[in-house]
């Protein structure tokens, strides 16, 4: 009897149009894979192409809708396995381009994120980080790990680190030039947001965010700016 495949079940409810029905796409990768290399250079090239946009899709889809329910855990693997067998061959580097993918993928999430949310959220920057967090911690992170996990990287470090840089440090980079410091100046600014409907709930939210994101290995000038907000987060709580 055959073993049953897997399936991997998420459904996401946000206001936002249905993922792309990619499975269709999946179904030639494992004979692609087979007879590939008796392909042409030139035709090597447009296949690695062709599946490096189907990753990028698979990507694009997860952060910003949630793996649909008909794409199957070991088409995933398949897929990202083929990927990287290709990128070396050509002797590309294929973690860059996979951090290129996710950071291009956090952007359309970004945007997809504001334009079908609350204004009231959306309106106030720290309301806007907790609630672009809390989706991203509870439905993106966990699905980028499935579609990535064979990538032979730190996947958590990579998702971490684009998170990062292209959702944190947009908003807070400008902390980096306060006199008084990083921790007391983003302090103060909570403090003054909580006429905005920042509240308790929310700070909590942040150390979670700032908690997590301060796991990333390295001492660069980005991870000390996200451990000062950590701080300045303490502090704002601190004072109640």
């Amino acid at each position: 009897m055959k073993k049953a495949r897997k399936r991997l079940f998420h459904k996401d409810d946000s206001p936002v149009a249905p993922p792309l029905n990619i499975d269709a796409l999946l179904k030639n990768v494992h004979s692609l894979e087979l007879n590939y290399q008796g392909f042409q250079p030139s035709e090597k090239k447009a296949l690695l192409r062709t599946i490096s946009a189907l990753c990028k899709e698979v990507i694009e889809n997860a952060m910003c809708h949630g793996l649909d329910g008909c794409i199957k855990l070991e088409d995933l693997n398949l897929l990202f396995r083929f990927y990287v067998d290709l990128e070396k061959e050509f002797k590309l580097d294929f973690n860059k381009d996979i951090k290129k993918m996710i950071l291009e993928g956090l952007a359309k999430f970004e945007n997809d994120f504001v334009l079908n949310s609350n204004e009231k959220v959306i309106n106030v920057a720290l309301k806007r980080l907790c609630a672009i967090w809390a989706r991203f911690y509870s439905r993106v992170y966990p699905d980028c790990m499935i579609c990535l996990i064979q990538i032979p990287a730190d996947i958590e470090q990579l998702l971490l680190i684009c998170f990062r840089d292209a959702i944190v440090l947009p908003y807070y980079k400008n902390f980096m030039n306060a006199d008084e410091g990083i921790s007391m100046s983003f302090s103060k600014y909570i403090q003054n947001e909580e006429e905005n409907g920042v509240k308790q709930q929310h700070k909590l939210i942040l150390i979670q965010c700032f908690g997590v994101l301060s796991s990333i290995k390295g001492k660069d000038m980005n991870q000390r700016l996200i451990e000062d907000l950590l701080s300045g987060v303490r502090r704002s709580i601190e004072v109640l």
